[in-house]
Parts: C-alpha cells; structure tokens; sequence
C-alpha cells in the first residue's frame, strides 16, 4: 500500500462538504486495501484466508459508504427543500 490517503484540508467550510470528503477518502482507502489483497501471491496456507478476510472487510467498508452517500443525498434534499440542519 502506498499510503496516499492524507488528512482532510482544514478549512472554515460547510460541514457536509468536510464530511463528503471524508467519505471519499475513506472509499479511495477501501479501494487501496482490496487492490493490495489481490496483489497478495503468497504460496503460504494463511494466504487464501488473509485474502477473504480483506475482501469481506473491503465489502463491509463498501457497503458503509453506501449509506453514507445515500444519507448525504437525503440530507441534500432535505436542505433543499429549506429544512434547517
């Protein structure tokens, strides 16, 4: 892993899009640890569960930003529509 996720630029800026781009790293550092699953080629027995163990945590993460992105979708509407938030 290359380690290129680097904390969020500070900022007095609208809390959504802090959280947004939260959000994002947090999908491009799921993305990084199911590519380094895959890259794994050990010829170890421990090498097959290792790679299922990242791939279900990878799909968990997935999964998590999902509903994330959906929930600020909703809160997108709702701000919208003059809800105060």
């Amino acid at each position: 892993m290359t380690g290129a996720c680097g904390p969020p630029v500070p900022g007095a800026g609208d809390p959504t899009a802090a959280f947004a781009a939260a959000v994002e790293l947090l999908a491009r550092g799921s993305d990084q640890l199911l590519a380094a699953a895959v890259e794994v080629d050990w010829e170890a027995p421990a090498a097959e569960l290792y790679r299922a163990e990242v791939a279900e945590a990878a799909l968990a993460v997935a999964r998590d930003i999902s509903q994330l992105k959906e929930a600020m979708s909703r809160v997108a509407v709702l701000r919208a529509a003059g809800v105060p938030g």
